[in-house]
């Protein structure tokens, strides 16, 4: 897609993909343009539903992409992988003053995502968290992030299936 990338979404394992990739149809109707950046088993997800990304295997890589693009906000898929680039790209993002968002996709492992290499699990958290449910709301208010600052929105796999149920 040609013009301004509003979204870098950043993308490693394959919930976080499937996740991201639903939310295209979505972003794109209200006018938003956004890029992947994927890493790891993402990667293939991507390449088998067609999907366009930039390929990172390194900070390095998200520090340049994140230079070129320039994006509006960034949004990472989290994992329990300590070394993810998606934790690379929040605090890339916040040293350069760049919205940061994370996708939580479900609860389980929760004070692991946001902690890389430290002690501390809110340690690369980003400035806003994509929650499925209440539970996972309750779940990362109880580490000490900002329940203001946590969004319940549901999981797009959850809309899919009630579409395809309905058919």
């Amino acid at each position: 897609m040609a013009g301004k990338i509003d979204i870098l979404l950043f993308v490693e394992d394959p919930s976080a993909a499937n996740y991201a990739a639903l939310l295209l149809p979505a972003l794109r109707r209200r006018g938003w343009n956004p890029q992947f950046c994927a890493a790891g088993v993402a990667r293939q997800l991507l390449r088998a539903q067609g999907i366009p990304f930039r390929e990172a295997a390194s900070p390095v890589d998200i520090e340049k992409l994140l230079e070129q693009v320039r994006p509006r906000c960034v949004l990472a898929g989290t994992a329990e992988n300590p070394d993810t680039l998606g934790l690379q790209l929040i605090a890339a993002a916040r040293t350069a003053d760049i919205p940061s968002l994370a996708i939580i996709d479900a609860r389980m492992n929760h004070e692991h995502r946001l902690r890389g290499r430290s002690l501390d699990p809110l340690a690369y958290a980003p400035d806003w968290l994509l929650v499925p449910d209440q539970w996972t709301l309750e779940a990362f208010a109880s580490l000490g992030y900002p329940r203001e600052r946590i969004t319940v929105c549901g999981h797009p796999q959850y809309d899919l299936t009630r579409i395809l149920r309905n058919e």
